[in-house]
């Protein structure tokens, strides 16, 4: 029950109190819920995968569980859902899943690489190559135009300069920003900006997209329209997709929802 009012409230935020912009806000997800029922992965390959996954931090003498004992297998191709109110632990897990952080216990395999046994040296390396990350705020340089942005990732790999702007040049056309190629950020509006943080995450072809709270600055139309672009890509690139999300109503767009509480996952 506090489930669905939080839902609700959420809902009516989202649309400015418009009630009958939230009732077909909730046909849609309904909708989309009822495939969700369906829903077989797109292959068993596994690609990411925890096992009895656990962090713990210490605050002054107390030991906080952030993460307890999570255990998850995502399989190539899909989108991905982690939802949960503030503190329940999402963040911290897509944090272990991208080698942002290390678990106290447990193990998480990426891609047949378990993340725990990697150097500094070769995890980096193997981030930048295999997980592009996109989160709340943009990070867009200011004084850099769009293009130079999105090849950022590719510079850091020591790509060619001509392959790196087909690259850039590609992805822009993905993400609907060809005709903002040679723009500043301060030219863009903020779904602007977020679709030019996708495009640089998907610059180095990341087998993987890790994306924390990735509406968190948008109005509901552009979440929408960010989380259906995520979609996209998910679908014609191949690209397994993970967004940590605590409103419900995006998630429903997902492929998949999975809820956390308490730094455990909900059955």
């Amino acid at each position: 029950m506090e489930d669905k009012q939080l839902y609700a409230k959420q809902l009516l935020q989202a649309v400015g109190g418009d009630i009958r912009a939230a009732l077909t806000e909730l046909k849609r997800v309904a909708a989309n819920t009822v495939s969700q029922k369906k829903y077989e992965p797109k292959s068993q390959e596994v690609v990411i995968r925890t096992m009895g996954l656990q962090k713990q931090y210490k605050m002054g003498k107390a030991t906080v569980s952030a993460i307890q004992d999570v255990t998850l297998a995502i399989h190539k191709g899909e989108f991905i859902a982690i939802t949960g109110t503030s503190g329940s632990g999402k963040s911290t897990l897509l944090h272990l899943i991208g080698g942002l952080d290390q678990p106290s216990a447990g193990d998480i395999e990426v891609r047949g690489q378990n993340l725990r046994k990697l150097s500094d040296v070769k995890l980096s390396r193997f981030r930048n190559r295999t997980i592009g990350f996109v989160f709340q705020f943009f990070y867009l340089q200011p004084f850099l135009r769009l293009q130079t942005n999105v090849e950022v990732p590719a510079m850091f790999a020591r790509t060619r300069r001509d392959r790196r702007a087909t690259k850039s040049k590609a992805t822009a056309e993905i993400v609907g920003l060809s005709d903002r190629l040679q723009h500043f950020p301060r030219e863009l509006s903020g779904g602007q900006m977020q679709r030019a943080a996708i495009a640089r995450a998907l610059q180095n072809e990341p087998d993987i997209l890790l994306a924390d709270e990735p509406t968190g600055n948008l109005d509901h139309e552009n979440a929408v329209a960010i989380f259906e672009l995520f979609k996209k890509i998910s679908t014609e690139q191949g690209t397994t997709i993970v967004v940590v999300t605590h409103d419900m109503a995006l998630a429903a767009i997902a492929d998949r929802a999975v809820q956390m509480k308490d730094g455990r996952i909900l059955a």
